[in-house]
């Protein structure tokens, strides 16, 4: 690019400094980090449509709804739209939260247009995590 890039790491990710640039002013990069790749994604799950307030797919709900289905401690999530599957992050949404742990939900109060698409997850259970927790 031509441009002075102050950090590029995977610790730290990529820090550009407009004062480090000959006309002032960073591109607008994007980062991405290869991790060890999921062998064994659970299926898709869609317990709740978006309603007056969320989309909400959350772990505490999943779990008693789909017994024995997903992992003790998934290692990653996945998030995508019903229908398109158009990837989450993709959509210019904001969430709520979006992780292994929790699971995922988007608040329609975050939205610019006051509402969220419908979500669907699945999760990464990878060989050796095969303990569930059913409710």
């Amino acid at each position: 690019t031509g441009q002075n890039i102050v950090v590029c790491n995977t610790e730290q990710g990529l820090w550009c400094d407009n004062s480090h640039q000959s006309n002032g002013m960073c591109l607008n990069y994007e980062v991405r980090f290869c991790c060890d790749e999921c062998t064994s994604w659970t299926r898709w799950f869609d317990s709740d449509n978006p309603s007056l307030t969320s989309d909400y797919e959350a772990l505490h709900v999943l779990r008693p709804e789909y017994p024995g289905e997903i992992c003790d401690a998934p290692s990653a999530i996945e998030a995508r739209v019903v229908g398109t599957h158009v990837d989450a992050s993709q959509t210019g949404e904001i969430f709520a939260f979006y992780n292994p742990v929790q699971g995922f939900a988007c608040g329609n109060e975050d939205q610019d247009d006051g509402s969220c698409l419908d979500y669907e997850v699945r999760f990464c259970c990878d060989p050796g995590n095969t303990d569930v927790i059913t409710g």
